[in-house]
């Protein structure tokens, strides 16, 4: 069964090249983040969280080893889940993320950036064009993201162990 995080008939979101939706929201750490300020900083990557989202419990662990790997380099990883602060910090109890996490109780961001599936990645360039969009999970895609963030946050590729990441995507 596929888990929707947002409605509609509406295109998916902001295709590869293109300038992706501005957005403000407040988020975990009690900021509001909004994407010209993010920009104005580097590069952005989104990783879209629905909250009960069984794949994405397999892939919150794997996300999370990408931004520890490259925290404190020329970008941002921001986490974007489907609910409010009370969602979130029951989601984060279990999965203990390293990086803000904005919050989309109306799935506003959600629906602007097309993320149908859990996990779902929109990674900004720091124009804030779309540079790498990837609907699901599975260990080549994390391994491509890693580099792109390396790339994109002016850091070496670390070495990050994906062993448990299926082979062929997964997404709910």
């Amino acid at each position: 069964m596929a888990i929707v995080l947002r409605s509609g008939s509406e295109s998916p979101g902001p295709r590869p090249g293109t300038g992706g939706p501005a957005f403000s929201a407040q988020a975990s750490d009690g900021k509001t983040y909004s994407l010209p300020d993010l920009l104005s900083r580097g590069p952005v990557v989104l990783y879209f969280i629905k909250a009960d989202c069984p794949v994405n419990a397999d892939a919150v662990g794997h996300y999370n080893k990408i931004a520890q790997a490259y925290e404190g380099g020329k970008g941002t990883f921001l986490g974007v889940i489907d609910g409010d602060e009370s969602v979130y910090r029951e989601w984060q109890r279990r999965f203990k993320a390293p990086f803000p996490v904005l919050y989309d109780p109306e799935l506003r961001i959600i629906g602007m950036y097309g993320a149908e599936r859990s996990p779902w990645i929109v990674a900004l360039d720091k124009d804030g064009k779309v540079a790498l969009t990837q609907k699901g999970f599975s260990e080549k895609e994390l391994e491509e993201l890693s580099r792109h963030v390396a790339r994109a946050f002016g850091a070496p590729v670390a070495e990050i162990s994906f062993r448990g990441a299926p082979e062929v995507p997964r997404f709910g």
